[in-house]
This record gives structure tokens, sequence and C-alpha cells, in this order.
């Protein structure tokens, strides 16, 4: 594989790992350090940020801090599917709502499904399936639009990769007390998956009412010392979102080229569908490509092929056999 497309960690992370002089020693109960280092990437207020084991881990801690309240949540078709799934387990009701114009949250239609019981709406941005993105300055006004129970969380796990950054953006929101919950991760383009670390953004105000309830030490000392290092380093996560975006252009123009519809992505995946969709996804997979051609339940005729985890030489050597064989 061509190393300038291999995915890497923070050398800066790495040696904050292995300068942790003993990793059995307890970690900072409330990821203080961290908190503080994403508040001022951001320019917030250090309560205005939560630490966590993982976005997935903090966005389902907000789930389940609603289930006493009732009522449900709203969501888009083919987003991530924890979401609905956490969302049964404490009795959420859910309702979901088909993706607008350009394969994006529709979110007249989101604010429109939303009622006096609805907690959250869930935003995941980019998509989970299609890679599509929504504005967080339209987010904003569709949170102000609801009622004072319900916020919207912006789940922008991918935001890395990203071609806006959205650091001003996340700022004004907060700062302007909107109720917006924004949660991200280090296990994507910091590559810091296995250490299990994320974190949400809120006016402190919308923290109290709907952020996750975390537990003290919920990060271990390792993750909470790689996280900040990574923070100092961003010129590898510049060079991961690089990546990302040269693999997303190679496999749209590829697709394209086989006459295929294409969604217009932003994230670490490519939906598609066209007459030849599902022969295409058959062909992918013979191509060594199996792990990565997802079928889309909540979009019927779709398929979503990751490319996080598969280098550029193997996704145009794949796609070379497909063309040769359509």
């Amino acid at each position: 594989m061509n190393a300038a497309d291999v995915l890497r960690t923070s050398p800066a992370a790495l040696q904050a790992i292995r300068g942790c002089p003993d990793p059995g020693l307890p970690p900072e109960p409330e990821s203080e350090t961290l908190r503080a280092a994403v508040a001022a990437q951001l320019a917030v207020e250090q309560n205005a940020v939560r630490v966590g084991p993982g976005s997935a881990a903090l966005l389902h801690a907000m789930i389940a801090r609603q289930g006493p309240h009732g009522g449900g949540i709203v969501c888009s078709a083919g987003s991530w599917p924890p979401y609905r799934q956490n969302a049964a387990d404490y009795l959420l009701n859910t309702r979901t709502i088909p993706l607008g114009d350009g394969y994006r949250h529709d979110l007249t239609a989101i604010a429109l499904a939303c009622s006096d019981r609805t907690r959250l709406v869930l935003l995941d941005s980019p998509h989970s399936a299609a890679g599509t993105t929504v504005p967080l300055d339209e987010v904003v006004d569709v949170a102000a639009r609801l009622g004072p129970d319900t916020a919207v969380v912006l789940d922008n796990a991918y935001g890395d990769y990203q071609d806006d950054d959205l650091t001003a953006a996340i700022s004004n929101a907060v700062n302007s007390r909107a109720r917006i919950l924004v949660t991200r991760t280090f296990s994507k383009a910091h590559q810091l998956f296995g250490l299990r670390v994320g974190y949400v953004v809120a006016h402190p105000d919308v923290m109290r009412t709907h952020g996750p309830l975390v537990g003290r030490y919920d990060v271990n000392r390792l993750g909470q010392v790689a996280a900040a290092a990574s923070l100092t380093d961003p010129s590898t996560v510049a060079a991961n979102r690089s990546i990302i975006r040269r693999r997303r252009i190679a496999v749209t123009d590829l697709l394209t080229a086989a006459g295929v519809t294409v969604a217009p992505s932003q994230g670490h995946v490519v939906l598609f569908t066209a007459a030849e969709a599902y022969k295409t996804a058959a062909l992918l997979r013979q191509a060594q490509l199996s792990a990565n051609v997802l079928t889309e339940p909540g979009l019927a005729g779709h398929l979503s092929l990751r490319i996080d985890d598969t280098g550029l030489d193997s996704l145009c050597a794949a796609f070379a056999s497909v063309h040769h064989q359509l």
C-alpha cells in the first residue's frame, strides 16, 4: 500500500502513551485537562464540554437520560441504527423522516414531525449512510423553532472529514445558547478508536437538561493523555482528512463513470444507486470489498461503500475489475 494513503495515529499521541509512567494510576476524574484543551480549541467555557468513552456512549447516555420523561426522538432514514435501537431500549418512540433533496436531512419535515413530547432530534452529519451534511446555522434555526423540552443533537463523528471546518460555527452556536449539542470523537481522523474517547459540546444550560450523564473516571488514563496530545498535532489529522477526501473523490469519479448515481458525500462512505447498483455491489464483493459494501434498509435501492478502511490502490483496482465486467 502507498505510504501516503495510510491513516495514522498522531506521533504526539503515541509518545504520550509511551510516556505514561504507570497505566494503573487513576485518570483525572472529570478529564479536566482534555476538557480544557477541547474548550480552548472551540473557544467555549470548560463547563460546555463533557468527555466520555467514545461518542457512541455519549449518544447512548443522552437518549437514556430522556427515558424517564417518555416521549420520543426524531431522526432521518438511514441514520446511525443505534439511535433507534437505544430509543427502543428506553421505551422512547422514534419518528423516521425520509431524506430530502440531495440525500440531505429534510430539516423542514423534521421540525414538522416534532411534537411537545419529542425529547431529541438526532442528526448525523455527515450522514451515516450517505455522507451528506447540513449547515450548522440551519440546525440552530430548527432548534429555535422547537419546544423548550426538545434539543437537537448534531452527531459530528466524521466531521473532521468534511471540507468545511465547523470550529467557528460550533463556538458561535454554543455561546449563543442554542439548544443544540454537538458530539465528536477521537476514533476517526485522530485514529484513537481503541482508546474510546469522545466529547459533547453544548451551552451549560443545555448540558444540564439534555447532556449525557457521565461518571467519574469514565475515560481511562491512556485515552485522556493520547487525545490531549493529538489535539496538539493538527497536521496528522489534516493528513488523514486528505486521504479520505482523495479516496472519496476517486470512488465518486469511478462510480459516476460507470453510470451510477452517487450522493454528494462529505464523510467516510459513498452512497450510490442506479439500474446497475446491485450488480456493481456484487462485483465489488467479488473484488475483495465485501466488508465495505453495506445494504441500507432505510434507503431502499441504495448501497453504501465504506472508504475509510481500504486503501486507494485497492479501491481503484476493485473498480477496474468491476468496470471490466459491467
